[in-house]
């Protein structure tokens, strides 16, 4: 089954999330169905508002301890791109919503206990 996205950006509002985000627009704006996601509406928006991103890109709301919503996005996608840290602390329930949606699961983590 086609999933609505075949990226989502989790916690793009962050620093690096922030990053990702401008790196995927400006190299592939058009190329790949792809979202933002993370606690704050606004804050997406803004991020969203601020690198002028097509409307086609969704704000999607979750909570990294909200093993529903996470299952929400990650049902939508066929990867999900984690910048939200430490991982040891906000990562686990993300991957193991992934595993239950079988939805690819990539991050930056450079955390030995992770």
């Amino acid at each position: 089954m086609k999933r609505d996205f075949q990226i989502v950006i989790w916690g793009a509002t962050g620093f690096t999330g922030q990053i990702v985000t401008e790196y995927l627009h400006d190299n592939y704006k058009n190329e790949i169905r792809w979202a933002i996601a993370g606690r704050s509406l606004t804050k997406l928006q803004s991020v969203k508002n601020r690198l002028q991103l097509n409307d086609s890109v969704e704000c999607l709301v979750g909570d990294s301890f909200d093993e529903e919503s996470l299952k929400a996005i990650t049902s939508r996608t066929d990867v999900i791109i984690s910048t939200v840290g430490p991982y040891a602390l906000y990562g686990k329930e993300l991957v193991n919503v992934c595993v239950q949606t079988k939805t690819d699961y990539c991050d930056l983590t450079g955390e030995i206990p992770f």
